[in-house]
């Protein structure tokens, strides 16, 4: 579903995965009893800087506690300058511990445009942010394209989400002899690609679908995050030779659940609402770590998975099971590149077409690809290499290279897809999303997909 990937897309510039900056080079603290912890801030209540913090009045403190209250402190995306400074108090036999920091709030309307697939997408972004002191945040969405609309929101607070959406979508899907099928948006013009330079075409569908859902999400614990969505679509396909026409209903309910290891290289910086309050200064303590020397080299891990569930109580004409599990581990190196393995597996019973597998299922492979095939059965690997250059107090040029392979079985169709490609973006620090573009070629279609955008997602 193209609306969700927009949306993770821009969620995850730069992604709040709980996975938090590297601290810069510091000298250890000798381990001793808290005393006392003073807080001073300007607009966040003092509260909720206590709870990020990763020890308390008569713990031990220690340098990797020291450490990871500050990775947590920047996840919220609120501080111009970040200092966590501990004092021995001979009076108090224990430490002092002081937590200052140059803190604020913002409203922002941002809008976004950009190019994908074929397609050109504005719409308008509403964040706000710390209003009301407790590092709340609120986002609201709205997207259009030539054939689409959607609007989405959520409600963020220390981990813990609300959200809803609706979107009414519009498509023309071309199927194949191969079993096949591509919804790219062709056009009659020169030099423009046709359906037939894909292979032998059987089939023209204008597919319709409308949707809503409204989802929660529980940080459990440090890393671990457990989510609920409740989902309602209507959807339609016509024929356009014999004009036969097919309309479905859908209800489903989708159990998640992903946990993650702390460690990488710094690119949460307080998610979404730590990117934009950059625009304000806010976050930018979380940049000063990032030009400085790393540590060394560490690892990070994210293990997801979710089942979903199709049912007549929920209003759904077909009753099915949906299944995937999916693995994401990370070397992160001392010049702040990284190499990433991604894995993915789904498995379905009695899927309908609109929720069969495919190699485009978020999350699965970083590059778009012209064909895609169906099934009830996905095998999925991504392996990526990014790197940042020129990195300044300006911003940085980013590259990624990807390599990707999918395989998708089903019952009477079973399809592989592979590619590799490569994304070039330049970030600036003040400016909360990159400019730049990507390539991706598939190597079963010979073909090349190029990406472009400004202020949005590629």
């Amino acid at each position: 579903m193209a609306w969700a990937c927009a949306l993770a897309a821009i969620a995850s510039m730069p992604a709040a995965s709980g996975s938090g900056p590297t601290s810069p080079r510091s000298d250890p603290v000798a381990p001793g009893p808290v005393r006392e912890i003073e807080i001073r801030v300007r607009r966040t209540d003092p509260d909720v800087v206590r709870e990020a913090l990763h020890f308390a009045e008569g713990d031990t403190l220690s340098s990797e506690a020291l450490a990871a209250s500050r990775r947590s402190l920047l996840e919220l995306g609120l501080f111009r300058t970040l200092d966590i400074t501990p004092a021995w108090v001979p009076e108090l036999d224990g430490y002092r511990v002081t937590v200052q920091g140059e803190d604020g709030w913002f409203i922002l309307p941002w809008p976004m445009f950009g190019r994908a697939g074929g397609e050109t997408f504005g719409g308008l972004l509403l964040l706000v942010h710390n209003v009301f002191r407790r590092s709340e945040g609120l986002m609201l969405l709205g997207m259009r394209s030539e054939d689409r609309v959607f609007a989405v929101g959520g409600l963020h607070l220390h981990g813990h989400g609300l959200s809803g959406g609706f979107r009414d979508d519009q498509w023309t899907e071309v199927q194949y002899a191969d079993g096949a099928y591509s919804r790219l948006r062709f056009r009659d013009s020169s030099g423009s690609p046709r359906p037939s330079d894909y292979g032998e075409v059987v089939r023209t569908l204008r597919r319709e679908e409308t949707d809503g859902f409204l989802g929660a999400t529980w940080r459990a614990s440090s890393g671990l995050s457990l989510s609920l969505r409740v989902a309602l679509a209507r959807l339609a396909a016509e024929d356009e030779s014999s004009g036969t026409r097919q309309e479905t209903q859908l209800g489903s309910l989708l159990l998640s659940a992903a946990y993650g290891t702390p460690g990488g290289n710094g690119e949460s910086m307080g998610g979404m609402f730590g990117a934009f309050g950059r625009l304000f200064g806010l976050g930018m303590a979380g940049v000063q770590d990032r030009l400085q020397p790393r540590t060394g080299n560490d690892w990070s891990t994210r293990v997801s998975g979710a089942i979903e569930r199709g049912d007549s109580v929920l209003g759904s004409d077909a009753e099915y099971v949906r299944a995937t599990a999916g693995l994401r581990v990370s070397r992160h190196f001392e010049d702040w590149s990284r190499l990433t393995l991604g894995l993915m597996g789904g498995w379905g019973t009695r899927l309908p077409e609109s929720r069969a597998f495919t190699a485009g299922e978020p999350g699965a492979l970083a590059g778009r690809y012209a064909r895609d095939h169906r099934g009830d059965r996905l095998l999925a690997a991504s392996l990526g290499y990014g790197r940042p250059f020129f990195r300044s107090r300006v911003g940085t040029l980013h590259t990624q290279a990807f390599a990707d392979v999918a395989r998708v079985v089903g019952p009477e169709t079973r399809g592989t897809t592979t590619g590799a490609g490569l994304s070039i973006a330049y970030t600036f620090w003040r400016f909360p999303l990159p400019i730049g573009g990507g390539v991706t070629y598939g190597f079963r279609d010979r073909d090349a997909q190029f990406s472009l955008a400004v202020g949005g997602a590629f």
